[in-house]
């Protein structure tokens, strides 16, 4: 029983010593540390990232295209800080990953460019995070009004913001990650924006964001997607599967029901941004993500003529 018990000591010791080297040497490495969003609740509202940090991207496991971005003082993805007593001329850019840009240097991203065009005549201050919708959009147009009274809008529309499946009866919250607003119906069947709250990490998640390994099994080699990959693996050894088809980072058709919501959304959204924004339609810029990369080859352009995000846009 002895033996028994120093070989399984030595196998756990064995173990930990693999575990902390390898925690320690990833640390030398571009790991993904990831984008971590703040507490969203009457408190404290928006959406948005712990603040005041650097974070380090990276692709696949690998680690490519790896570079370190700053989360500003207001808890965006920029390297310039948002003030509020500024009274310059200031164009506030809303969007979802693609405003973003975790995966270029701030210089490169959209937001970027354009301070780099307008600087010093106009600031540019951007809101956005990879998930957000069209209802969340809003959300950011009412608290770029609140704290900073932009006199531009620029919001930048993608193929999947344009449906937002309802929450079923009974879920509290449908479309992004928590903290984010979505659309909901009220008891009279019409469309309402709601905010979803996201409650403070236990201690065990906070402990578990601070390992080098976990991140890099969480976002470089994506492991929470392996049991989907293993169960596609064994559905495709009874034959081929045909999988939906997408388009524009959204599926390329949907029933009459899911367009017709689609529509509904798309228009609630347009009445309510000039007065969530604050702003008159002349100041509001609205940009969609073109058919790419269906646009270069006209097979898939053909294709894609009478898809959903076609109709949409």
């Amino acid at each position: 029983m002895r033996l028994l018990a120093i070989k399984i000591s030595a196998i756990a010791l064995g173990g930990l010593f693999f575990f902390l080297t390898l925690e320690a040497g990833l640390r030398f490495l571009p790991y993904n540390s990831g984008l971590v969003a703040a507490q969203v609740d009457d408190n404290q509202p928006v959406y948005r990232f712990l603040a005041d940090r650097d974070v380090r991207y990276s692709q696949d496991w690998d680690m490519k295209n790896s570079r370190i971005r700053h989360i500003n003082k207001d808890g965006f993805l920029s390297d310039i800080e948002y003030i509020a007593e500024d009274d310059g001329p200031l164009m506030a850019v809303i969007g979802d990953s693609f405003v973003e840009a975790i995966q270029v240097d701030w210089k490169a991203s959209v937001h970027g460019l354009l301070y780099q065009s307008l600087a010093p005549d106009v600031r540019v201050y951007a809101f956005a995070a990879a998930y957000a919708s069209l209802a969340q959009y809003l959300a950011w147009s009412a608290y770029a009004r609140e704290a900073y009274e932009p006199d531009m809008l620029v919001v930048n529309v993608v193929g999947n913001d344009f449906l937002q499946i309802l929450p079923k009866p009974g879920e509290t919250f449908s479309g992004g990650f928590m903290g984010m607003n979505f659309f909901a119906e009220d008891k009279d069947g019409g469309l309402i924006v709601r905010r979803s709250d996201r409650l403070p990490e236990s201690w065990l998640i906070r402990l578990a964001r601070q390992s080098a390994i976990i991140d890099y099994a969480h976002r470089n080699v994506n492991i929470t997607s392996a049991p989907g990959r293993i169960k596609a693996l064994f559905r495709n050894l009874t034959g081929p599967q045909k999988e939906p088809l997408y388009i524009a980072n959204t599926l390329a058709e949907v029933d009459d029901d899911q367009l017709a919501l689609s529509k509904r959304e798309v228009d609630m959204f347009l009445e309510l941004l000039p007065s969530m924004s604050g702003l008159a339609p002349q100041s509001i810029v609205i940009t969609i993500d073109g058919l790419r990369p269906e646009l270069y080859e006209p097979t898939l352009l053909a294709m894609a003529e009478d898809s959903f995000p076609a109709t949409m846009a």
